[in-house]
C-alpha cells in the first residue's frame, strides 16, 4: 500500500528535502534539507562528527562509540519543542532475513523499551518493507518513533529509525522515507 500520494512526494522532495545514501548498505532516501548527516564511513575514518552530540550530554568520543554500528545518522540542526533534535538512523537489522511480521516488530520495539504502535507494510524501490510505530518516555519526554525494516541491494536488512517528540512529524518523515527509499 502507498503511504504517500505521488504528487505530495514530488513536492516534498523538490521543496525542502535532500537525498542521503548510506555508506555500507547502499540505500538512499530523503531527509529534510539542512540536516546534519554522518555515515558509517565518517565514523570509521575519524572525521569530526557534525551531529549535535552535546545536546544528548555526550562527548564526541562517547558519540563515536554509540555510532560504531550505525550506517547513517541524520539530525535536525536545531532542537524540537522537547529540546532534542529530530533524527533518523540506519543500522543493520540483526537477526532479520525476511520481512518481519507484526509480532516480530512488536517484540523488537519492546526489547528497545518502547511501546509498540501500528504495524503496516509498504512497497518501495527496494521491495516490501515493514513499518512499526512506537512510543517511549525518556526523562519525562515522550518520544515517537517509527522503525522501517527494509531489504538492501545486497540481500541484507536494515532498520531505519525515525525519532521525534511529535507523532505527526514522525509520520511525515516516515512517509517521505518510505516513498523515496531506493
Amino acid at each position: 500500500s502507498t503511504l504517500f500520494p505521488y504528487t505530495t512526494l514530488f513536492r516534498s522532495v523538490k521543496f525542502g528535502y535532500q537525498t542521503v545514501t548510506t555508506s555500507m548498505s547502499g540505500i538512499s532516501f530523503a531527509v529534510p534539507e539542512g540536516w546534519q548527516v554522518v555515515t558509517g564511513d565518517d565514523v570509521q575514518n575519524g572525521q569530526s562528527l557534525p551531529l549535535p552530540v552535546a545536546t544528548y550530554g555526550l562527548t564526541e568520543d562517547q558519540a563515536r562509540l554509540l555510532l560504531a554500528s550505525v550506517d547513517l545518522a541524520a539530525t535536525s540542526p536545531t532542537p524540537n519543542d522537547a529540546g532534542l533534535p529530530d533524527g533518523v538512523s540506519v543500522t543493520p537489522a540483526v537477526g532479520v532475513s525476511s520481512l518481519p511480521s507484526e509480532d516480530e516488530m512488536s517484540q523488537r520495539a519492546n526489547e528497545r523499551g518502547a511501546a509498540p504502535g501500528e504495524y503496516s507494510t509498504a512497497q518501495t524501490g527496494l521491495g516490501q518493507v515493514a513499518v512499526m510505530t512506537a512510543t517511549a518516555t525518556a526523562s519525562e519526554i515522550e518520544m515517537h518513533s517509527t522503525t522501517i525494516t527494509a531489504p538492501t541491494p545486497s540481500g541484507t536488512w536494515v532498520d531505519i529509525t525515525v525519532m521525534t517528540s511529535d507523532a505527526s512529524r514522525t509520520q511525515e518523515m516516515t512517509d517521505t522515507i518510505v516513498s523515496t527509499l531506493s
